[in-house]
């Protein structure tokens, strides 16, 4: 590491067992710039909570993770791996496709000519999680074969009701030497197949539906005679329509088992209640992060609701629950105590799951030929396979309460005045995808020592020349399915219609799904209650439907060439590198069933989806090469600064169903993503090298980023596309046929600049420590440049045909109004270039400590060590005013996590020295800290300062023992 002008961080055994560690996710807090990405505040919804890849390194997303040099989508665990690497910054050699934040790369155990050896491990926690692994290694012929097996068995519960991680993996290894007496060729074969099955929360509280309804005094809601509730809310607005839904109850069919949320006749609809009211609007997940609640959720009583509404009457009320019947207990149920929901609850329940399955055999060669020239030839073939069914999507991610009183049809409401669960905004989806990724490599590599040759009295140093042929051919197919209304009455359906059966009226007929929370029943979405189909007795039948699907085939050709030269005694080494990629990307057409009919048990199902994939869009082709290149200058046996300059491409995203790359408003093709960075700084070694580390500055950008159209709010999007219709009929019709459906995007480019610290400190024989530590800046740069450039050209166009004399008023008045507004909207966009980056870490630090008692003291043989992180401010937000002019000036920041983990191990021989054994516990979250962590803030413009919107939960003092068994 000392010779690479590389900014990395290996993760050794070791150091994997001072951190309890049995993946990747486990290290990320104790590696310089390097987040978890569901824990980021841009990801508003939490969407990518369950991608186990994902990560942000340097404030870039990025899923690049390889095992053994091989890209693969398989998260890595500890019972399989021997060390992980996070390299950060744009790495031209190792992927000249990629983003430019970083990669993760884990390498995976070998079979070792050392005889017979392994170990047995039992993993228990406070939680009641069990996991036990196995790794045996046999050595089969002498210096020949050895065989290495890895087993693992994980029952992992987390401590969100009801979430969790099941993991089942194997992983076979053999290392052979071919030849007798000839240890030259060495074949590794290795073949690993897993699962994982995870209920994974999202990171935030549940969200608030009900204080704005609340500090109106909690009111109910007549829906066959009360008006309905304004579309601009303010603080004394209790209620928000939920309306054109049918709504699927579940598990709780004592009333009918769905509701018609849609006025009919005299039913004015059903509302539901709203939470806190900031600039006009209920605070949305999808872009503020949602309003979480702060504490446990505890119910109003829906009798004590009735009894207001009903004035104090008792008798009133006594004739509502008469009219009720054996329904009268719901609401009564409420007097034995309130429905709680615990401020850690993930309200999706166990149905919302992530599943995935993988096979991957995989085999690596290599041959030396002569003393200085190796070569490799591997090939690895990943079989990936994973479902992810979402119950709740992160903007329905709320607790509300319903406060209608009637049922469609005018039937008491059992429910009225009781909290629920639901997804209204969106809806339940199941997404399947079947990913086959084939790679193969060829490289080479040569060294030449000149050393002892001269000229000019200077050594001609040494050389290693290496050379890299790799093929990747990948092929996703993915399909999603949703639940549907399929018949009404017996009359089958057609997706996306209007459907209007009577009293079954609603304007699109996808099934929505409510859950309401009463006294002593789940507080989540239970695994029992299935979302469709609905009971057979039903007049609305339903069931998971595939609503579209699509295929792409990538093929990627990659060549790469490097050269380290080392000088002046290996004082000076320099490096450098090209490499060319030729990636070819194949999209289907989306598959999209909105316009077939469907009939119960004769829609389209999952068997015959893939046979639709069969066209694909000819080919959209990127080459792309990318360089890099450094230097190491030894100055002294302690001190070596270095720089290092990369860059790297991604070919980047193909708009859905089109075949085409985005496109900006002039509708010319927008560049591949393009990724640079530069480092430079220094690494050191003193005291013998028991003090290694390294200090980086770097500056790490990423061009030609895109936003699709819904980003672009209507003035700008919309308008623009009309004024051009209007008053340049040809030169619309001509961008028409360039590019149908005139989809274009806004790009623009994204700039992190920090500073890292990496520090491995040996004391003594008994004591390690190791410190990490870093800040950062993101921020975007040269957003709506291209917008700009484009009214500078078209506008003066547009308000010359509004002046025409020939021109229709009405014509005329429509640009004329909406140039104003659109420029007003491009300044006020303009004015974010330069805002931080949502969710980032101004600073963060963490310290790894461990130290062993000497063998001749009393307490030989005991370990103790500590584990502490803790990240500086974090981005909430920035002012944006009601005009959307941006104050960059007044950022709010929140407090970023703490955490303290403490460790103690103890080990010993048994068995005659036979045996090694040794417990390790930990006592994560050691001093119990509870406090909830801000994600994200909004301005509220009316009161000018910032509220505070969603938080994320920090994990509870858990104590995990880990008991192993060498020998």
């Amino acid at each position: 590491m000392a010779d690479t002008p590389v900014a990395l961080t290996v993760i050794t055994s070791d150091l994997l067992n001072d951190l309890g560690a049995t993946d990747f996710q486990d290290l990320l807090d104790f590696v310089p710039s390097t987040d978890y990405y569901a824990e980021y505040g841009t990801d508003t919804i939490a969407n990518n909570a369950k991608i186990p890849t994902q990560i942000v390194v340097r404030g870039f997303p990025t899923t690049t993770q390889t095992k053994d040099f091989f890209i693969t989508q398989v998260p890595a665990d500890r019972y399989l791996t021997d060390s992980i690497t996070f390299t950060r910054g744009p790495n031209a050699l190792l992927f000249g496709i990629g983003n430019p934040g970083g990669t993760v790369g884990v390498t995976s155990n070998r079979a070792q000519f050392k005889g017979e050896f392994g170990q047995v491990e039992f993993t228990y926690d406070s939680l009641s999680s069990k996991r036990t692994s196995i790794d045996q290694n046999i050595e089969l012929i002498k210096d020949r074969v050895a065989i290495r097996a890895d087993l693992l068995l994980e029952r992992k519960n987390l401590f969100r009701v009801p979430t969790g991680q099941n993991k089942e993996g194997v992983f076979l290894t053999a290392t052979i030497h071919p030849f007798n007496n000839d240890q030259r060729t060495s074949m590794i074969v290795s073949y690993e197949a897993g699962t994982r099955d995870d209920v994974s929360a999202r990171p935030f509280a549940p969200f608030d539906g009900f204080s704005t309804w609340i500090a109106n005094g909690a009111p109910l809601y007549n829906n066959l005679t009360a008006a309905a509730p304004p579309t601009v809310l303010n603080a004394s607005t209790p209620y928000t329509s939920v309306a054109s839904q049918y709504v699927n109850i579940l598990g709780q069919n004592s009333i009918l088992p769905f509701l018609s949320t849609v006025k009919a006749g005299t039913y004015n609809g059903y509302v539901t209640t709203t939470g806190p009211i900031v600039n006009g609007a209920a605070v949305a997940p999808a872009t503020n992060g949602g309003y979480s609640i702060n504490k446990d959720f505890v119910s109003l009583n829906p009798m004590t609701l009735l009894l207001n509404y009903f004035g104090g009457d008792q008798a009133k009320l006594s004739s509502w629950l008469t009219a009720l019947g054996p329904q009268a207990s719901i609401p009564e149920s409420f007097n034995k105590g309130p429905a709680v929901v615990p401020v850690d609850t993930f309200l999706s329940g166990p149905n919302d799951r992530y599943t995935a399955h993988w096979n991957i055999p995989r085999l690596i060669v290599d041959h030396r030929l002569g003393r200085d020239f190796d070569v490799e030839l591997a090939g690895n073939v990943e079989q990936f396979d994973d479902y992810n069914r979402v119950t709740i999507r992160g903007t329905d991610y709320t607790i509300h309460y319903d406060p209608n009183l009637y049922l469609p049809g005018g039937a008491p409401n059992p429910y009225a005045g009781v909290p629920y669960i639901s997804n209204d905004a969106a809806f339940a989806t199941t997404t399947y995808d079947t990913t086959t990724a084939e790679e193969a490599r060829f490289s080479t590599n040569y060294r030449l020592d000149l050393s002892e040759h001269k000229f000019l009295g200077m050594s001609l140093g040494k050389y290693s020349f290496s050379t890299l042929a790799n093929v990747y051919n990948l092929e996703v197919a993915d399909y999603q399915t949703r639940p549907y209304v399929t018949s009404v009455n017996g009359v089958p359906v057609a997706l996306g219609t209007v459907l209007n059966q009577g009293s079954y009226l609603t304007q699109g007929n996808v099934l929505h799904s409510r859950y309401y929370l009463l006294p002593g029943q789940p507080p989540y979405i239970p695994a029992s209650d299935p979302l469709t189909p609905l009971p057979v007795t039903s007049p609305i039948q339903a069931d998971w439907v595939n609503l579209f699907g699509s295929r792409t085939r990538t093929a990627i050709q990659s060549y790469a060439a490097s050269l380290e030269a080392r000088y002046f005694d290996d004082r000076l080494i320099l490096v450098g590198g090209v490499r060319y990629d030729w990636a070819r990307t194949w999209n289907s057409a989306q598959v999209d069933y909105t316009a077939q009919t469907l009939t119960p048990g004769a829609y389209p199902g999952e068997a015959n989806l893939p046979a639709t994939f069969a066209t694909l869009y000819p080919a959209t082709n990127y080459r792309v090469i990318n360089y890099s290149g450094g230097m190491v200058y030894h100055l002294t046996n302690w001190f070596s600064p270095f720089v290092n300059y990369a860059t790297n491409s991604n070919p980047g995203a193909v708009a859905a169903g089109t075949g085409n790359a985005p496109r900006d408003i002039f509708l010319n093709l927008v560049p591949y993503l393009q990724g640079k960075g530069t480092d430079f700084g220094f690494k050191f070694s003193f005291l013998q090298g028991n003090l290694q580390g390294s200090y980086t500055h770097y500056t790490t950008s990423q061009d030609n980023v895109t936003g699709s159209t819904p980003s672009i709010t209507g003035s700008i999007y919309t308008s623009a596309n009309a004024d051009m219709q209007l008053a340049e009929p040809a030169y619309y019709a001509q961008r028409s046929v360039t590019f149908p459906g005139q989809i274009w995007s806004v790009d623009w480019n994204q700039v992190t600049k920090g500073d890292e610290v990496d520090l491995t400190y040996n004391l003594t024989n008994h004591l390690r420590l190791r410190l990490a530590g870093s800040d950062q800046k993101t921020i975007t740069a040269g957003k709506y440049e291209d917008v700009g450039r484009f009214l500078a050209i078209h506008e003066p166009i547009w308000q010359a045909y509004a002046a025409d004399p020939t021109t229709s008023a009405a014509n005329a008045a429509t640009v004329l109004n909406s140039i104003p507004v659109i420029n007003n909207e491009l300044a006020a966009y303009q004015a974010q270039n330069g805002a931080p980056q949502i969710g980032d870490s101004t600073w963060s630090a963490s310290l790894s400590a461990h130290y062993s008692f000497d063998r001749s003291t009393w307490l030989r043989g005991f370990g103790v060590g500590a584990n502490i992180s803790v990240r500086g401010p974090v981005v909430l937000g920035y002012q944006v005013n009601q005009n959307g002019s941006v104050n960059l000036n007044n950022t709010d920041y929140g407090s970023g996590p703490r955490y303290i983990n403490l460790n103690l191990d103890y080990s010993r021989p048994i068995l005659h020295g036979k045996y090694l054994w040794s417990i390790y516990a930990q006592l994560t979250n050691a001093f119990g800290d509870s406090t909830l962590i801000p994600r994200q803030a909004i301005w509220d413009y009316n009161s000018n300062r910032f509220d505070e919107t969603s938080n994320t939960i920090q994990d509870p003092r858990t104590l995990t023992v880990t008991a192993r068994f060498k020998y």
